[in-house]
C-alpha cells in the first residue's frame, strides 16, 4: 500500500502506543497488537490502520487483524469483524496522528555533482546547475534537467524529457516524452481537510502521480499526489500554464486543459477531454470521452461522453444558449415597459 520508493515504514508500534498517542477508546482488539502501516479503508490488511469520517466509507468486509478509527456513531453501525477499532471524536486526527508513528517521506538529497550511487543518471541525460536529487531518483536518457530543480526521492524520469527550471517533483514517475515547463509542482500533498480537536487538520497523503509519454505540463501547474493511490495524467495529454489538477484526478488520453483549469479531487476524466480557461470542476465528478467545456464553466455533476457544455452550472451548449436569449428579451420587455 506505502510505496517504498518514496515512503519509510518505521518500526511497528504496538496498539496500545496508538492508545495513549491519540487519546482513543480501544473498543475492541488486542492492546499488544504490532500496526506497521496505514492504507485506504476499503483495501486494508492486517496490521494496517485505516479510518472513516462517514457510514458510507465503511467496507462491507474488513480483512482480519485490520484495525480502524471511526467515531461513536459509526462505531454502534459497524459490523462484527475480527480487527482492532480505534473510537475517537475525530478520527482522521487521529489517523494523521498515528501516521505520523508508522509512515515518513524519504526527505535524503544530494546536489551539484555529490550525486550518491542510489541516484541514476543516464550518461546521455544533461543536469543544470543547482539540481537537487532525492535518494533513489533515476533519469533516463537523453532527458535534460533545468537549472534549480529537485527531483524527490524514489522519482522515476524516462527518456527525452524536458523538466523546465524551479521544477519540484515528488512521489512521481514521469515516462518517456514528457515536457514539463519551469515552476511546475508535481507530487505535492493535496488539499482536503477534517475537523479537529483545535480545528481544522489536513489530510495525510501517501499516494503517487503517474504521468503517461507525451505529455505537456505547462509553467506553474500543480498536479497533487494522491491519497493513498495516483494521481495519473493520460497519455499524450497537453496542460497549460496555471493548472491545479487534485488528488486522486485520473485523466484520460489526449486531452487538452487551457490555463487557470482546477480540478478537484477524485474526478475521473475520459479522453480527449477539451477544457477552455477558468473551467472548475468540483469533486468525485465524472466526465466521458470526446467532451467539450466552455470557458468559465463550472461542472458539478457527470457529464456524459460526446457532450459540449457550457455556463455556471455547467449545462448542454444550447440550453445555455436558450437561457441566455430567454433572459437577454426578458430584460428588453422590461426596459420597454418603462
Amino acid at each position: 500500500m506505502i510505496d517504498s520508493r518514496f515512503y519509510h515504514c518505521l518500526s511497528p508500534v504496538l496498539l496500545s502506543e496508538l492508545v495513549d498517542a491519540t487519546g482513543a477508546h480501544l473498543q475492541q482488539g488486542n492492546p499488544e497488537q504490532h500496526v506497521h502501516s496505514v492504507g485506504p479503508i476499503n483495501a486494508l490488511k492486517a496490521g494496517i490502520v485505516g479510518y472513516a469520517v462517514q457510514k458510507k466509507h465503511l467496507p462491507k468486509k474488513i480483512a482480519s487483524g485490520a484495525v480502524i478509527v471511526i467515531n461513536q456513531k459509526l462505531a454502534k453501525s459497524l459490523q462484527a469483524f475480527d480487527g482492532a477499532v480505534l473510537v475517537h471524536e475525530f478520527p482522521m486526527e487521529a489517523f494523521a496522528a498515528i501516521a505520523k508513528l508508522l509512515v515518513q517521506p524519504i526527505t535524503e538529497y544530494s546536489r551539484d555533482g555529490e550525486y550518491s550511487s542510489e541516484v541514476s543518471i543516464h550518461p546521455t541525460a544533461r543536469i543544470g546547475p543547482g539540481v537537487a536529487f532525492g535518494k533513489g531518483a533515476s533519469i533516463g536518457k537523453k532527458s535534460i534537467i533545468g537549472a534549480n530543480t529537485t527531483i524527490g526521492a524514489g522519482v522515476i524520469i524516462g527518456d527525452e524529457c524536458v523538466i523546465g527550471s524551479g521544477v519540484h517533483i515528488s512521489f512521481a514517475q514521469i515516462s518517456n516524452f514528457v515536457n514539463i515547463y519551469s515552476g511546475a509542482v508535481i507530487g505535492e500533498q493535496g488539499f482536503g481537510t477534517e475537523p479537529g480537536m483545535d480545528g481544522l487538520v489536513d489530510v495525510p497523503h501517501f499516494g503517487t502521480v503517474h504521468i503517461a509519454n507525451n505529455v505537456t505540463i505547462g509553467s506553474n501547474t500543480t498536479i497533487d499526489r494522491g491519497v493513498f493511490s495516483a494521481t495519473k495524467i493520460g497519455r499524450n495529454t497537453k496542460i497549460d500554464n496555471l493548472v491545479q489538477i487534485g488528488h486522486n484526478v485520473v485523466m484520460g488520453e489526449n486531452c487538452v486543459l487551457a490555463a487557470y483549469v482546477g480540478i478537484s479531487g477524485s474526478v475521473r476524466v475520459g479522453n480527449r477531454v477539451r477544457m477552455g480557461g477558468r473551467v472548475g470542476i468540483t469533486e468525485h465528478v465524472r466526465i466521458g470521452d470526446d467532451c467539450t467545456l466552455f470557458a468559465g464553466s463550472s461542472l458539478i455533476k457527470d457529464m456524459p461522453a460526446n457532450e459540449t457544455w457550457s455556463g455556471t452550472p455547467a449545462q448542454p451548449f444550447r440550453q445555455h444558449l436558450r437561457e441566455i436569449v430567454a433572459i437577454q428579451k426578458m430584460v428588453r420587455d422590461i426596459q420597454k415597459s418603462k
